[in-house]
């Protein structure tokens, strides 16, 4: 069946073009929502991404969704007046594909949560701490991230590495449900009965692709504490903590989140580095123990700092999102909510690698030098290893569409700088994390995660979705044949 994205014509209720210009007061009047223009107060808010670099994009409209209805009326604007529709959760993308100089589709204020047992029905625009706060009420937990201001959206849609991961399963493979606006119109719920196709595709395929979701029902489970650890490493020790860590991570028990970082919150010379182990710890807080000497054990050096603290389990989450001190009101972007305190960046990047085997000391090192080198004032940088395995990897690799089923590792490279307007400095920047990328690609598998979206990658088809792209490209011509939802990244 062939689906177009509907028109004046086609339905009746398009928007309406005449000498004028576009009817924007038909627009306001058919949607519950704001419609906000260029002209509007509040604009610049309305199109502001998490990444202030963005901000030279200027939308014709964007239009603040109050439901579905209003993303279908917003989807029909655009298809009369044949411009881009982008839609907009938390907008996150590094790559800034959650804007566009036509119409931005915003359900950041579609943030409702309705727990039902175990199950929690989530409106596209909450954010990760929205849902935590949430479901946290019940007693219950999602499976998503580690930032706090990420729409569960494109975060679930593209895979949802988190706390949780290794022991309940990413956010993708806890996914009941979706409700989604496609490019002719059409509200349909898609699970494993219905619409079984798109559900599949879903689930990995990531946001923008095949429609505008709407909502979605995810898995709970219950959570009461957790143990947090952080073990911290002289920067001369980098290269033995690093192999010793990789060798003990992925054998740990599904109730671990192990995770390692070299961090520098400024690049300026002479600072010296920062390395940190650290995870959370899901089980019985007197189990860990034993664990982590088991680490201590492999490495000559010991660390400088140990702490471990079992805690509630929103305390836990507010100090992995970096929200420490700050209540989970607080932890949005200042400006994006009553209460907000978080800063947004002037500039980021993120790229990465899937690794499926230990790197050997030559690559450790490698790694550790590509760190340290090119410093810039002003500059934070990250190298994270992030664990998988568990319950991540039980699931086979055309399950879903998230095809990352093998890995033992991502390991992620990310900078960022707070000034917006110096194209040097970023250039700088850009060049630092070609650099991190480029010491870790010998040692990686050829995959990467479709949630750090990299528009520098030639080969993105294969790096995000491997095997499962032919299929994801065979639901995309199904439910979008006329390639409504365009962006660079978008599956053909």
């Amino acid at each position: 069946m062939q689906h177009r994205p509907k028109t004046q014509q086609d339905n009746g209720s398009g928007p309406r073009r005449d000498a004028a210009g576009p009817d924007w007061d038909g627009l306001r009047a058919r949607v519950r929502g704001s419609v906000i223009r260029p002209d509007d107060d509040g604009y610049d808010d309305a199109r502001a991404l998490a990444d202030l670099e963005f901000n030279a994009v200027r939308p014709l409209a964007v239009v603040r969704c109050a439901g579905p209805e209003d993303v279908r009326q917003a989807l029909a604007f655009a298809g009369e007046l044949g411009v881009p529709a982008v839609p907009r959760s938390g907008g996150h993308s590094f790559a800034g594909y959650s804007t566009t100089e036509g119409i931005v589709v915003d359900v950041s204020g579609m943030t409702r949560t309705v727990i039902d047992g175990d199950v929690a029905r989530v409106e596209a625009g909450a954010q990760l701490v929205d849902l935590y706060t949430d479901s946290l009420r019940y007693g219950l937990a999602v499976p998503t991230g580690w930032c706090s201001t990420v729409g569960i959206a494109g975060l679930a849609l593209g895979g949802g590495i988190g706390l949780e991961s290794r022991k309940y399963g990413l956010a993708v493979d806890n996914i009941l449900s979706a409700d989604i606006v496609l490019a002719d119109g059409r509200l349909v719920r898609c699970d494993r009965l219905h619409h079984s196709d798109l559900f599949w595709a879903l689930r990995g395929g990531g946001g923008g692709n095949f429609g505008v979701v709407t909502s979605l029902s995810l898995r709970a489970y219950p959570v009461t504490e957790m143990t947090n650890y952080v073990l911290r490493w002289p920067w001369a020790a980098a290269a033995e903590v690093v192999r010793a860590w990789q060798e003990w991570a992925f054998t740990t028990p599904d109730d671990m989140t192990p995770t390692l970082t070299m961090e520098l919150p400024d690049a300026a010379e002479g600072a010296v580095p920062e390395l940190t182990v650290k995870g959370a710890w899901l089980g019985s807080p007197e189990l860990l123990g034993p664990l982590l000497q088991h680490l201590r054990d492999r490495i000559p050096t010991p660390p400088d700092e140990t702490s471990v603290t079992t805690v509630p389990y929103e305390e836990g989450v507010i100090w992995w999102f970096g929200c420490e001190g700050m209540s989970m009101a607080e932890c949005h972007f200042a400006g994006s909510h009553p209460e907000g305190k978080v800063p947004r960046v002037g500039f980021a990047r993120a790229r990465g690698h899937f690794v499926d085997h230990d790197i050997p000391a030559e690559g450790i090192l490698a790694m550790v030098e590509a760190f340290a080198a090119h410093r810039a004032p002003g500059q934070s940088r990250n190298l994270d290893f992030l664990t998988m395995g568990g319950a991540i990897n039980r699931v086979p690799a055309d399950a879903t569409a998230f095809v990352h089923r093998d890995s033992r590792y991502f390991v992620g490279c990310a900078v960022g700088t707070m000034d917006a307007e110096s194209p040097q400095g970023q250039q700088v920047a850009v060049d630092w994390i070609d650099s991190c990328w480029e010491a870790v690609r010998p040692w990686a598998a050829p995959r990467t995660y479709q949630n750090f979206v990299d528009p520098a990658l030639p080969d993105w088809q294969s790096r995000y979705y491997g095997s499962n792209y032919a299929r994801l490209s065979e639901v995309r011509a199904a439910y979008d044949p006329d390639r409504f939802f365009r962006f660079p990244h978008a599956i053909v």
